[in-house]
């Protein structure tokens, strides 16, 4: 028996060897290796984990040798720096790239210094690489690039942190690439680290049973993608070159399974699109369980059009968790969540959803953030099992960036932003948008409920702003410590600069005095604004000044006296 009727017998046979799943429990539960990229514009610089160089043998073992570190979230920021190139005599732009980059919070950093060091290092390869693409997209442009506001080159990618624990770090990245041509590029890279050594992950040290694995994949992609292996040539001798690792697997890890990307061309034409297969750990005793182990509480981001599946009833029966979109209307897509065989609508519709997979408390919830008119982004926690919205529902809350750097140049924008990823469920850093002495952007902690709802871990926002205000005259004012209290009252001096610090999003806003050092002034009179490049540093102040609205309604006043008499630089959005 040979092609299609082996696969499939082979195929049956794992199948009866699948574990039951059970509902999950607390202990259930890189880089790329081998092979060329699908096409010549996915290369990858040498050094970098996403290349083909084999990663050290055995990270897991090794490990598993000594005594194992405490088993529980990393805190890891995502760092966006966006670049963009402006022709100004054509009024058009030349190229833009957006390269993510990962790194890791002070205090994980100090306790796991290996990885520290390996992403620094994985950091400045693929930073230097993306530079030396968008100088050579610069260099086409002005070799014989023909002015076209619609063709300018394009290298971006967008990153997802997949698991980030005291075990594993693996994230995926998702990018585009045009460099002229009849169609752009969009592949996959990941990268997979071993938390506690810093090395990076061989697929081989989490897949144990490799033809366990592979048969089971192979049923996968026939019940996913009908007729896509069909039109490979010899899809078996494919495989059998995955399975000696002599064509490169992207593949990434997160606390439920192993997830494995096929870029265009591997499997089919172009117009066949990209493949991901999802493996869940309880579905084959095909894995590793050291890296099979998580911590009691974890989140995993959904990928574009793909689904996620679990136990989300403990029936021992995996259900299909996905985004359902009616776009009857294409500017008011209306959303919901498929659980299982329950549908949960999000009220409200929006252009754009995120949504993130949460387990807690033995419970699974769908955080689905939708973002509609005006930018304007709510929250949606669905409880998966009951299959409902759960909590407040339509809350402005989301998993966004702040500005950490910003510059114009003379040829183009350069600007770097920074966003917590979603990690930990007891302690989740997302933003909302504030009216409050102008309109801004400000981040709290949350937490996941007991009815799944997202909980406020602190009594205020934090601004991470670059935009600043002066005082056009004396202001009277309460001062507040570090902790918020009140400690006495004072006058801030007209001239003073203020650098937004925290605030309660009702009534109050604390500011804390800084320089017009590296401040850029926009406009003149009623709408000057003022920017500098990089946020304050309040870290090592202590004394704040707070402004209380004497109420919300329009125009708002301090003190009895209008908000812009006394303050300059108040933008609104609007």
């Amino acid at each position: 028996m040979t092609g299609k009727g082996a696969r499939a017998a082979a195929a049956a046979l794992v199948m009866v060897l699948c574990l039951t799943a059970c509902g999950k429990s607390a202990s259930a539960g890189g880089g790329n290796v081998g092979g060329d990229k699908s096409t010549d514009s996915a290369s990858v610089p040498a050094g970098s984990v996403f290349s083909d160089e084999t990663p050290a043998e055995n990270a897991g073992e090794a490990q598993q040798e000594e005594t194992l570190p405490e088993l529980r979230p990393l805190t890891v920021t995502i760092e966006s720096a966006y670049t963009s190139s402006y022709d100004q005599d054509n009024s058009c732009l030349r190229a833009i790239s957006q390269v993510e980059t990962v790194s890791l919070s002070e205090e994980d950093s100090q306790a796991f210094p290996a990885l520290a060091s390996a992403l620094a290092a994985e950091n400045d390869i693929v930073r230097a690489a993306h530079d030396e693409t968008f100088r050579s997209f610069i260099a086409d442009y002005e070799s014989g690039g023909i002015p076209d506001a619609d063709m300018y080159r394009q290298d971006s990618g967008t990153l997802s942190v997949m698991r980030a624990d005291s075990r594993v770090l693996s994230y995926v990245s998702d990018y585009y690439w045009f460099g002229g041509g009849v169609h752009p590029d969009v592949y996959y890279e990941c990268a997979n680290f071993d938390t506690a050594s810093g090395k990076a992950l061989d697929f081989f040290d989490v897949v144990t049973d490799v033809p366990g694995f592979f048969d089971l994949m192979e049923i996968k992609l026939e019940e996913e993608y009908p007729g896509l292996l069909d039109l490979m040539d010899d899809f078996d001798a494919y495989r059998q070159e995955l399975e000696d690792g002599r064509s490169e697997i992207r593949w990434t890890i997160d606390s439920e399974g192993v997830t494995v990307y096929f870029n265009t061309y591997i499997l089919g034409p172009y117009a066949a699109g990209r493949q991901v297969i999802r493996i869940g750990f309880d579905e084959a005793a095909v894995f590793d369980p050291y890296y099979t182990e998580t911590p009691e509480a974890y989140i995993i981001p959904f990928l574009a059009d793909t689904p996620l599946y679990a136990d989300i009833d403990g029936d021992g029966q995996r259900e299909k968790l996905a985004l359902l979109a009616d776009y009857s209307d294409p500017y008011h897509v209306e959303y919901a969540v498929a659980c299982g065989e329950k549908t949960v609508p999000l009220d409200g519709g929006g252009y754009d959803a995120e949504l993130y997979l949460v387990y807690d408390g033995g419970c699974y919830y769908v955080y689905a953030f939708v973002t509609g008119e005006n930018d304007y982004s709510v929250l949606h926690a669905v409880d998966a099992a009951a299959g409902r919205v759960a909590g407040d529902d339509r809350r402005n809350l989301y998993p966004g960036a702040y500005t950490n750097h910003w510059e114009d140049t003379e040829t183009g924008y350069i600007s770097c932003h920074l966003r917590e990823a979603l990690t930990n469920p007891a302690a989740m850093l997302l933003m909302s948008r504030t009216d409050m002495m102008g309109t801004q952007e400000v981040m709290g902690r949350y937490a996941v409920g007991t009815d799944g709802a997202a909980e406020a871990l602190e009594d205020w926002y934090r601004y991470g702003s670059t935009r600043v205000l002066t005082a056009r005259t004396d202001i009277p004012c309460i001062m507040v410590d570090a902790d918020g209290r009140e400690t006495g009252s004072a006058v801030i001096p007209a001239g003073t600069t203020l650098a937004y610090a925290r605030t309660d999003n009702e009534s109050w806003v604390d500011f804390a005095e800084t320089s017009m050092d590296d401040v850029t002034t926009y406009g003149e009179g009623d709408y000057v604004s003022y920017e500098k490049s990089t946020p304050p540093d309040l870290s090592g102040v202590t004394v704040f000044y707070r402004l209380t609205y004497d109420s919300l309604t329009y125009p708002r006043t301090i003190g009895g006296v209008e908000e812009t008499t006394l303050l300059g630089g108040l933008m609104y959005a609007g």
